[in-house]
């Protein structure tokens, strides 16, 4: 059973809040259980362009889930950085599997058990405190799966710069 106490920096309780962090949290698994249907593309300059420009931007959306301070942001900070990474995620889709399908596809299943963590979490499955050291670990894997798919665009496409300092 719960305990209710009040939320720092708002007096609500924490229960009360519990329901919109399960709104964000099932919002969260629909842009993140994105599908994998992907259509290849060739290696011509103008696709490479798009490829790179898609993966910019996904990657300033990674790393803006990274880098979430979910204590001051907030679930709307969290729910912000989801439907970026779902809107970026469906453009790195359109243009990038002919060059690195395998590794998109071990992004997507982080991507989709960091999602289902959330989901146990929002359906009341699990507590909070119980969902932690497994979101920990999803991202965790999740921080792995990015860093082989950037490995590999950097390999591919050397002259896509993903930092996201020049963003």
């Amino acid at each position: 059973h719960h305990r209710l106490v009040a939320a720092p920096g708002t007096g609500a309780p924490y229960d009360a809040r519990m329901r919109t962090h399960r709104a964000v949290a099932l919002i969260a698994v629909v842009a993140l259980s994105l599908g994998t249907g992907l259509t290849a593309c060739s290696s011509d300059d103008s696709e490479s362009a798009s490829t790179c420009e898609a993966m910019q931007q996904l990657s300033a959306s990674v790393e803006g889930l990274f880098s979430l301070d979910l204590v001051s942001e907030g679930t709307n900070g969290l729910q912000t950085r989801v439907d970026d990474i779902g809107e970026a995620w469906q453009d790195v889709q359109d243009t990038a599997e002919g060059q690195f399908g395998p590794e998109l596809a071990t992004f997507q299943e982080a991507l989709n058990q960091f999602g289902s963590t959330l989901t146990s979490a929002a359906d009341g499955d699990t507590s909070i405190s119980d969902t932690i050291p497994q979101l920990q670990d999803d991202v965790t894997a999740l921080r792995q799966a990015w860093d082989g798919l950037t490995s590999a665009v950097d390999s591919e496409l050397s002259d896509c710069d993903l930092s996201t300092s020049s963003s």
